[in-house]
């Protein structure tokens, strides 16, 4: 039988492995959405606040330090929030954007 420590830190494992999973399935699908044919469909740009909870990056109702958000240099790729879309990104400068 397990404690009620161990069991709450069991349930927390579980929880983050759970927001986890589902950011990634986020992630791939967007990938796969980000170009339709020949435009780029910017819709998906509404889900990124879902996957930044997900990850825990940001959090509902609690104020944001906007210094960390701050562009000191243009050829960062952080500014894009994730680097695994840095392949989507390149492509999407080729291509028309779909209003």
């Amino acid at each position: 039988m397990r404690s009620r420590n161990t069991f709450g830190i069991y349930i927390i494992d579980c929880i983050e492995t759970f927001y986890r999973e589902i950011r990634d399935s986020l992630v791939k699908f967007l990938k796969k959405s980000v170009i339709q044919g020949e435009q780029v469909n910017p819709a998906w740009f509404s889900c990124m606040p879902l996957v930044h909870y997900l990850e825990g990056t940001l959090q509902p109702f609690v104020s944001l330090d906007f210094k960390r958000f701050e562009i000191t240099d243009t050829k960062q790729d952080n500014w894009w929030c994730f680097l695994e879309f840095k392949d989507e990104k390149e492509e999407m400068k080729r291509r028309d954007w779909q209003v």
